[in-house]
């Protein structure tokens, strides 16, 4: 065991100072060697590229980022990292950035405009390859970040790079499909707030009732400040049966609203989709219903695809790409009795 400990201690840490002193050329040779090696000469090349493998040098992160113009770190803001959603677009952007060498920073800002700015600096510091940017309130700190960013759900100006899913259309189809179903007092519950997935399906939402003949009547329109969560699915149940007149049917903007009001009308012995029809976003909480939800599923690997694709190809010139979603006909919906 003494031996071994004296072995450990006697290991030494490689860095680029001493790989640039054993090849008799400067550091900066050697991180052009290893970030730029067309700029060098092949015998330089070869020295260096010697003494890395013999040595098996692992260059430090920190260290190449000084030299280069980037790293290989690719930041993704997320405001709510509990949303499943959420976490299942991590894990695609993820598989994608370890695929293509890159790693991928998670920084999970809660909605706070500090941390968002915390993050932002240290993005900068490492030289990131670029930012995307999810769903939140604010965009403004990003404007002249001198880093590449692009948006998705995420309100902006017209000169970012954006990516969504089909939000105004699926939302749209979601109401067309209740209303042939014979549903009139179509409620909608999502965060009112700036956030633009949300504002979108709010749009198709009144739109479509406004196609199909439907009276928009304020009282069938729940929404809270922050997060979309299971509380406010509970909260916005509650306030619907309170009306004089409840609605016959609920679309959530997302499926975590919908889990909260389908579990609180189980435990009101409400039953569904026999006396309420329920219609969810996102289709990432399948093992959470005891029924399948009625929902839009978003194409999550496409839109991390086209993120990831955006960021990696990036041009500062503004566009937007649009993935097209699908509608999941589920159990929780039901043609309206008498």
């Amino acid at each position: 065991m003494e031996e071994k400990n004296k072995k450990s201690q006697g290991k030494k840490y490689l860095g680029i100072r001493e790989i640039a002193k054993m090849a008799g050329v400067s550091t900066a040779t050697v991180s052009r060697v290893m970030n730029h090696p067309e700029k060098c000469s092949a015998k330089t090349i070869e020295k260096v590229t010697k003494i890395i493998e013999d040595n098996h040098y692992i260059p430090n992160d920190t260290i190449k980022s000084i030299f280069a113009n980037e790293s290989n770190i690719i930041a993704v803001f997320i405001q709510d990292i509990n949303n499943p959603f959420y976490t299942k677009l991590v894990l695609e952007i993820n598989e994608l950035c370890f695929e293509n060498n890159y790693m991928l920073l998670i920084c999970d800002t809660e909605d706070d405009q500090n941390k968002e700015k915390a993050y932002l600096e240290y993005c900068i510091a490492k030289r990131c390859a670029g930012i995307i940017l999810t769903e939140g309130y604010s965009w403004e700190i990003f404007k002249n970040a001198d880093v590449p960013v692009v948006f998705f759900d995420r309100g902006r100006d017209e000169k970012s790079v954006y990516v969504a899913s089909d939000n105004y259309e699926s939302a749209r189809k979601v109401v067309n499909y209740l209303c042939n179903l014979g549903h009139e007092k179509i409620a909608f519950v999502g965060a009112m707030g700036d956030f633009e997935s949300v504002q979108c399906r709010y749009r198709g939402y009144k739109d479509e009732l406004k196609a199909r003949g439907v009276t928009f009547e304020q009282q069938y329109v729940y929404g809270e400040r922050g997060y979309m969560c299971a509380e406010m699915g509970r909260n916005a149940l509650r306030y619907f049966l309170s009306l004089e007149e409840p609605p016959t049917a609920i679309f959530c903007a997302c499926d975590i609203l919908a889990l909260g009001v389908v579990n609180a009308a189980q435990k009101m012995n409400i039953k569904i989709p026999e006396q309420l029809s329920v219609c969810g976003f996102d289709h990432v909480m399948d093992d959470y219903f005891y029924v399948q939800l009625t929902t839009v599923e978003q194409d999550v690997p496409g839109i991390a695809k086209a993120l990831f694709e955006e960021i990696i190809n990036y041009q500062d010139d503004p566009r937007r790409r649009i993935v097209k979603s699908k509608f999941i006909y589920g159990e929780t919906c039901a043609r309206v009795q008498g």
